[in-house]
């Protein structure tokens, strides 16, 4: 039963980010995991990289 109302909690979140986002946040969230490049990487291991050292 917890399983199930954590399932329905979530979904109900996940529809209100989806409600608030518009057309073309939608088209970049999906295009994180396109490939770039011939070394196979997506958009996503470019976003996840640890910043440089702070100067």
């Amino acid at each position: 039963m917890a399983s199930t109302v954590r399932g329905q909690l979530n979904e109900e979140i996940l529809a209100g980010i989806r409600g608030r986002m518009t057309w073309e946040e939608r088209r970049r969230l999906l295009g994180l995991a396109d490939v770039v490049g011939l070394d196979g990487k997506t958009l996503f291991n470019v976003l996840k990289q640890n910043p440089s050292q702070a100067t």
